[in-house]
């Protein structure tokens, strides 16, 4: 009887697995990718003094994946504008009560990756002032920190870490060059810019949108181990250019908006994606001269209980799985210590945001429907919630104010942020 079950469980599990693989197979010959916002202002500024409304009118039901009725669209947007206003009004008071002594006029984001930087799945009407991720970020922030943003965008669509390290970390290296000179030009404005202006040409946090071209590829034998040892490099070489004071970002991927794929590959995809996530999450905590030969083994062991290691050669009882997890707490909590203390010591900063909530994100837009209409990217109402989840789990980093508790419930755990410093 057991070994018929056995015999069950193993065949369904094959076929499930089969049927996964050729959804996966025919999805990505099958899969047309939309265009991105080619013709729109790839860098702005976000100016943090004004009223300035965050969200305009799409001038009715555009692209992008917005099928709502004009009017509609229209209103529940008008209703958006008046709540970011109170949220802009409520965070001005915020930033002129804030305890920091010195507060910068300026601030400079960088968000750079893959299509969800250049704007796949926006409306053309919401992004003619550019693609709504980096602005919104930018945003955002500038509301939380009172003070100007300067955005930048440099994308590719279709790009894994690997080919953003190839394609876009030099477009990075130029625009950081080009900012290094424009401070060199003017000594009152490189001294105003404060700790960010000496190596890294001003630069105060690069967003690096990534993973969802990575994971996607595992049903074709990419693992997560060797996208971490990319992301790795990556990060490496960011911090390479723009100097070791700046925030490095690393957001997860909201995969559970994804409509594209049909069960069983809709459960293996979000499953996926939370397993490339913590290769980010796993990064930060990394010392420099962790050896990432031992990675694969090191996950293994995090997802063995110490009791189940216990019965793979070692002769721990049972009755001793209470002091096992305690000392392995101990043993993390020391190797967490001294990581911190590693990078302190050498000036990195990375911050791992875990993906937002989905029913946060329907709250902040006002509506259901965040997915554009090739059933994998955001519209521009999905956009727009992310990057103020983004935006207000960074706040923080950039001396502005604790994340705001309405946002506390994405992502997952710890407010959704995951911060070495």
């Amino acid at each position: 009887m057991m070994r018929r079950a056995a015999r069950c469980v193993a065949g369904a599990t094959a076929a499930c697995a089969a049927l996964t693989y050729a959804q996966a197979c025919a999805l990505h010959a099958a899969y047309s990718p939309l265009p991105g916002a080619t013709d729109a202002p790839t860098e702005g500024i976000a100016r943090g003094g004004d009223a300035r409304r965050e969200r305009r009118s799409t001038g009715g039901g555009g692209g992008g994946g917005d099928r709502t009725a004009g009017g509609g669209a229209r209103r529940r947007w008008d209703d958006l504008e008046r709540g970011s206003i109170r949220d802009r009004r409520r965070d001005a008071r915020r930033a002129a009560t804030a305890t920091t002594t010195r507060r910068r006029e300026t601030r400079r984001v960088i968000v750079l990756g893959d299509s969800l930087v250049t704007g796949v799945g926006c409306s053309v009407a919401s992004a003619a002032r550019g693609p709504v991720l980096p602005r919104i970020i930018a945003e955002r922030l500038a509301s939380l920190l009172g003070v100007d943003v300067e955005w930048v965008a440099l994308g590719v669509g279709g790009a894994d870490v690997d080919t953003i390290r190839r394609e876009v970390l030099p477009e990075l290296e130029r625009k950081v060059t080009q900012l290094r000179r424009l401070s060199n030009l003017n000594l009152n404005a490189t001294d105003e810019r404060g700790g960010g202006g000496g190596g890294g040409g001003g630069v105060d946090a690069v967003v690096l949108m990534c993973g969802v071209n990575d994971f996607k590829m595992a049903f074709f034998g990419r693992t997560a181990l060797s996208f971490r040892r990319q992301l790795r490099e990556t990060v490496r070489e960011i911090e390479r250019v723009v100097g070791p004071e700046c925030v490095v970002v690393l957001p997860g991927m909201p995969m559970d908006l994804a409509t594209l794929f049909p069960p069983p590959l809709s459960y293996v995809a979000i499953a996926a994606s939370e397993v490339w996530d913590t290769q980010k999450r796993r990064l930060h905590l990394m010392r420099d001269d962790d050896d990432d030969d031992d990675g694969g083994d090191d996950v293994l062991k995090e997802r063995r209980s110490p009791r189940e290691r216990g019965r793979m050669g070692t002769s721990h009882d049972d009755d001793d799985g209470g002091d096992d997890d305690r000392n392995q707490k101990n043993r993390e909590n020391q190797k967490n210590r001294k990581n911190q203390t590693n990078r302190e010591s050498r000036g990195g900063r990375v911050l791992f945001v875990s993906k937002p909530a989905i029913r946060w994100m329907r709250a902040t837009a006002g509506r259901d429907d965040l997915t554009a209409r090739d059933g994998i990217h955001p519209n521009e109402w999905g956009y727009d919630a992310w990057a103020r989840h983004i935006a207000e789990s960074v706040s923080p980093a950039l001396g502005g104010p604790a994340r705001c508790e309405a946002a506390g419930g994405g992502g997952g755990g710890g407010g959704g942020v995951g911060w070495e410093n």
